[in-house]
């Protein structure tokens, strides 16, 4: 979990024999060599819908977002 009133938050983690990363901030997401399926899910978030992520090794991940509910009239 992030530190209260830190700027951004880093997971390392290692995919397909090298090492991936995932860094998270107030202007972004970033990431560098995570598997197809994580590259798809951050891809849909905003930075302020990633709650907390970790990667690990042979390429596991795991992400916790808030999820958009259905908008209402």
């Amino acid at each position: 979990m992030p530190v209260p009133g830190s700027h951004y938050r880093v997971a390392l983690g290692e995919h397909n024999g090298d090492h991936s990363w995932v860094i998270h901030s107030a202007k972004g997401i970033k990431w560098q060599n995570v598997p197809q399926k994580l590259v798809t899910v951050l891809q849909g978030l905003s930075v302020n819908e990633l709650i907390d992520f970790d990667l690990g090794t042979s390429g596991r991940w795991y992400v916790k977002y808030y999820q958009k509910g259905p908008e209402k009239q």
